[in-house]
């Protein structure tokens, strides 16, 4: 089971190409995620696994492991503390 879910009762999560949007409901505002993180939150929707997340990204970018852990975490992180997303 994820560990993550996207916080629908905040967002809304859209994929527009390699890109995404995000909607934040009580801001009536839009964001634009980058490919990466467009990656990730699509991942998570998916209800991907943290281990399942970084082997796809590993797979996708080429970048040496321990930094996309690193990198995933410290998005992960962010993501939760915007409330974009939150722990089952």
């Amino acid at each position: 089971m994820s560990e993550y879910q996207l916080n629908n009762e905040r967002i809304m999560y859209a994929k527009v190409g390699e890109h995404g949007v995000i909607y934040i409901l009580e801001k009536n505002a839009y964001h634009t995620a980058n490919e990466t993180m467009s990656s990730i939150l699509s991942l998570i929707r998916d209800g991907k696994t943290e281990d399942e997340i970084l082997s796809a990204l590993l797979d996708e970018y080429d970048v040496p492991e321990d930094e996309c852990r690193s990198d995933l975490k410290e998005t992960l992180e962010k993501l939760l503390t915007l409330g974009y997303i939150k722990k089952r």
